[in-house]
C-alpha cells in the first residue's frame, strides 16, 4: 500500500518541495519529463496558456508558450533532463542545465513518500534525483560597479528509484503502482502551490519565466 505524508515547513522566505516515487526503470525517461513539465507548468509566471500531456492515461499539465521557438526549446529542456536522468542511473554522470550557482541546502517543506522498497515488484536497481531551482534576479551594489546576486528561493526535489522488472506480471503491477504516485505527486503539486504563495517574490517582468531556473539530475546517494 503506498503512504504519503508532509511536514509543510519554509523559513527566510525559502522553500523546498519534496517528492518521492518508485518506477519501472523503462519509464524513467517520460516520467521525468512529465514531472518536469508539472513543475514548470506552476512556475512559469508569463504568458503560458495551459495544456496537458498523458502517462499511462494519466493527465499531466504542460505549459504552452507564446511562440514557436519557445516551446521548441522547452521541448529540448525537458528531453534533455529527461535523457540526463535515464542516464545517470548507467554512469552516475550530474549535470546542471540553466543558470546559476547553486546555493546551500532549503528547508524541507513538503515531503510525499511512497511504499518501501521491499513493497514493490521487481529488482530496485539504484535511485536518482532531480532538482529545480528558481532564483529571484537581483543586482547588489557596490561601489564601482553593479553585479547579479540571484537569490534562490524555491527550490523542487524529485527522488525516483527505478525499480527491474522480471516478468510481465511484475511489469503490470509496477505499471499500476506508477500510476497511483504519479496521480498522488500531480495532485500534491497543485495543492502546494496554492497552500504556499507568500514566499514568491515581485514579478516585475512580461516574461515567460520571470525568474532564472536551474535544473540539477545528480545520482542519489
Amino acid at each position: 500500500m503506498l503512504h504519503a505524508s508532509v511536514h509543510p515547513r519554509h523559513t527566510l522566505h525559502r522553500m523546498e518541495f519534496q517528492y518521492s516515487i518508485v518506477a519501472d526503470k523503462k519509464l524513467l525517461k517520460p516520467l521525468a519529463e512529465a514531472l518536469l513539465s508539472s513543475i514548470l507548468f506552476h512556475r512559469l509566471f508569463g504568458s503560458v496558456t495551459p495544456d496537458s500531456r498523458e502517462l499511462l492515461n494519466i493527465t499531466y499539465p504542460h505549459p504552452l508558450l507564446g511562440t514557436a521557438k519557445e516551446n521548441q526549446e522547452l521541448a529540448q529542456l525537458l528531453d534533455e533532463n529527461a535523457s540526463l536522468l535515464s542516464r545517470s542511473l548507467e554512469n552516475g554522470e550530474r549535470a546542471d542545465l540553466e543558470l546559476p550557482t547553486c546555493p546551500a541546502e532549503l528547508p524541507q517543506a513538503k515531503q510525499t513518500e511512497v511504499a518501501p522498497v521491499g513493497s514493490v515488484p521487481g529488482v530496485v536497481v539504484g535511485e536518482t534525483d532531480m532538482t529545480v531551482q528558481f532564483f529571484e534576479k537581483r543586482t547588489k551594489k557596490s561601489t564601482w560597479f553593479g553585479k547579479n546576486d540571484d537569490k534562490l528561493w524555491e527550490q523542487w526535489r524529485v527522488r525516483i528509484q527505478a525499480v527491474t522488472c522480471r516478468s510481465d506480471v511484475e511489469t503490470e503491477k509496477m505499471r499500476g503502482l506508477v500510476q497511483q504516485q504519479l496521480q498522488s505527486i500531480l495532485m500534491a503539486m497543485a495543492a502546494d502551490v496554492n497552500a504556499n504563495k507568500d514566499h514568491i517574490p515581485p514579478i516585475t517582468t512580461v516574461e515567460t519565466s520571470p525568474f532564472p531556473y536551474k535544473v540539477v539530475v545528480s545520482k542519489g546517494s
